[in-house]
């Protein structure tokens, strides 16, 4: 989180009860933007990774730009992904939506949909023929 913004000088997970402390001090959901709270849960996802925590090795982001986050510091928090330690070799998903080409561009080749008015998720069934 040192990396990703500016006035975080240091962050680390309780190990007891998994509440980020950030600037040594408290965690408080009211005053956390959109990088503290993608690396809280990415600093969980890594923790799973490493030990036996009670946590679902998934992450779902949904458009984390709409939070008002500027695209350069999405693109820097977005690259954190990279940055996961694996050695155990465990299955782990991250899902996240976000608009074209606003993310790291190294990620193109995981983007698996794209969607645009012309290639809706949902299209109109067309009315069967009758005989």
């Amino acid at each position: 989180m040192t990396t990703v913004v500016a006035d975080c000088r240091s962050a680390e997970i309780d190990a007891q009860i998994y509440l980020p402390h950030i600037n040594d001090g408290e965690y408080r959901e009211h005053s956390a933007k959109v990088p503290k709270r993608f690396l809280y849960y990415l600093s969980l996802l890594q923790l799973s990774l490493l030990s036996d925590i009670p946590f679902p090795r998934l992450l779902l982001v949904d458009t984390p730009e709409t939070a008002g986050i500027d695209p350069d510091s999405l693109v820097k928090m977005l690259r954190q992904i990279s940055a996961l330690e694996n050695p155990k070799g465990r299955a782990f998903q991250i899902l996240f939506s976000t608009g074209v080409g606003k993310y790291p561009p190294e990620f193109a080749e995981n983007v698996v949909l794209k969607l645009s008015k012309e290639a809706r998720l949902l299209t109109e069934k067309e009315p069967a023929a009758k005989e």
